[in-house]
């Protein structure tokens, strides 16, 4: 425990209560929900919250680094509150922040960007690279990723 106290940067105590307790913190990571909370009361739009709509939507959108905020949860959840009968649903801020309480969200920045690209789709530019640069000078041809050009970026938080 020591080893892994040091490793990891926190203290023997934290170690031991991850390893004795280790089956429940592999449920609230798979679930996104705590269950050391002191209650877990459920909401009246129980079904919309869970892991099949509105959860399940946000974790397939990061997993593939797409960044999700806070107004786009917002307004996937009222798509689906209409979908399922609520029309009185109203996804508020204060709906947005309990979501994000119960499922342990906070900000952080996307990255990963080098996972992004399918190895065949790079070796397909690499053989057109040449083509499509054809007839202008070297210092002519930059990378638009590199500089503060961008028009229209997602943002690059969660």
């Amino acid at each position: 425990m020591s080893k892994l106290a040091e490793k990891y940067s926190c203290g023997k105590t934290q170690v031991s209560n991850i390893i004795r307790n280790k089956e429940r913190v592999r449920e609230e990571y798979k679930t996104g929900r705590p269950k050391s909370k002191k209650q877990n009361s459920t909401s009246q739009y129980a079904d919309l919250n869970d892991t099949v709509h509105v959860w399940g939507w946000f974790k397939n959108n990061t997993e593939r680094r797409i960044p999700i905020v806070g107004p786009l949860i917002q307004e996937f959840a009222t798509k689906v509150a209409e979908k399922l009968g609520y029309p009185e649903f109203k996804a508020s801020s204060g709906w947005l922040t309990r979501f994000k309480e119960r499922h342990n969200l906070s900000q952080h920045k996307v990255c990963g960007e080098s996972a992004d690209v399918p190895v065949a789709t790079v070796s397909s530019w690499k053989e057109r690279l040449s083509a499509i640069t054809a007839g202008y000078e070297l210092r002519d041809v930059w990378n638009l990723d590199e500089t503060g050009c961008v028009f229209r970026a997602l943002p690059d938080k969660n």
